[in-house]
């Protein structure tokens, strides 16, 4: 069970369409233990050191436990009753997502953020949408906070559709988040996977221009050196292509993206991004930290093109890759009803949430 684990995991994580930076999670199970990917580990590269192996019949007792209304209070509580259930030996952290795994009747369960799959779960009209194109094995969840509330959101949810429609959900699309595969093989979680990527890309009739474009290398030096003096501890990686340009160029278009549609942007990239010019820089940089307590993760400079900035150069290249994911979620939602970003509330429990700074920390190094 580990082993096609282990192998499915690997399989999807390899695959930028599916999974960036330390993004998705996975799960095996059988009557008694629940073998979940730890928090920090990435899909990609994860072995068997990388799972969490849990009690059932505890995480089942999680169910029936009333926690704390507060919410800082209830997330310690489910935290500490999440690590006791875990079987001897364990170290690792689960992730925060575990009782959602455990939730599915099913030996295996696929956690994935792909770039077209949200471009459905962060569409306007992506729950209308999935209504009229998806089978009764497909249920909507609307944007809710993550981890334990998100877990009795889709417990109540998918009670609720077995009871209508007498099947037993085999895919949750998460509203502003992602989408949840489960099934009793490997195989039919592929083919889960490809048949609702097949009803996607049906609806998607034009891909996203990426080309890149080319800036003046003199200026790209004065614009690169102008960033880093803002504080030379940081990292920082460029990009610039069609995309970026437009970004740039239309204000419009700049909308689009501009706040966060996943808990992973608002991690990797903090929840908005700093839109300047050369000559205002130094002004806007220090004025973005002065209203939000932390230094901007990704810089639209206009006339040359997007900077990524971190502590490190894995934090800068992750930011640079989940923020291009948000570029391309805004272009392919126009075919679900245009865009939906995640409310100023959703986005400031990430920016709150000690599991995202964990998992943010981890994975950084």
């Amino acid at each position: 069970m580990l082993t096609e684990l282990i192998k499915m995991s690997n399989k999807y994580g390899a695959q930028s369409e599916f999974v960036l930076a330390g993004g998705g999670n996975t799960s095996a199970k059988d009557d008694n233990t629940l073998i979940v990917k730890a928090s920090g580990y990435q899909l990609a590269t994860i072995k068997e050191d990388g799972f969490v192996k849990l009690d059932r019949k505890k995480l089942n007792h999680m169910w029936h436990v009333t926690y704390s209304d507060q919410t800082s209070n209830r997330e310690k509580e489910v935290l500490k009753d999440l690590m006791d259930a875990r079987c001897e030996g364990e170290i690792n952290r689960p992730s925060v997502e575990t009782q959602l795994h455990d939730l599915f009747p099913f030996k295996f369960v696929l956690h994935l953020h792909p770039t077209k799959v949200n471009a459905v779960t962060c569409g306007l009209s992506g729950e209308s949408w999935v209504e009229n194109h998806l089978s009764h094995n497909v249920v909507w969840v609307e944007a809710t906070k993550p981890g334990y509330i998100l877990a009795i959101t889709c417990k109540e949810k998918m009670e609720a559709h077995e009871k209508k429609h007498h099947v037993i959900p085999q895919i949750l699309l998460l509203e502003n988040h992602g989408v949840f595969f489960a099934a009793d093989s490997i195989e039919e979680i592929d083919q889960l996977v490809d048949a609702l990527m097949a009803k996607i890309n049906q609806q998607i009739k034009s891909d996203i221009d990426l080309s890149k474009t080319s800036l003046d290398k003199a200026i790209f030096d004065i614009h690169l050196s102008a960033i880093k003096s803002l504080d030379v501890h940081k990292y920082v990686t460029f990009e610039k292509n069609h995309a970026i340009d437009d970004i740039l160029e239309n204000p419009s278009s700049y909308q689009k993206v501009r706040t966060s549609f996943t808990p992973d942007h608002v991690v990797y990239c903090r929840h908005e991004p700093l839109y300047t010019s050369f000559d205002n820089l130094q002004l806007t940089y220090q004025t973005y930290i002065d209203k939000f307590g932390f230094p901007p993760r990704i810089i639209l400079l206009k006339g040359s093109g997007m900077y990524a900035v971190g502590d490190s150069q894995k934090q800068s290249e992750n930011a640079r890759l989940l923020f291009l994911d948000q570029i391309k979620i805004g272009y392919y939602s126009q075919y679900f009803g245009g865009s939906k970003p995640m409310t100023d509330d959703d986005i400031n429990f990430i920016l709150n949430w000690e599991v995202e700074h964990y998992r943010f920390k981890v994975q950084s190094k």
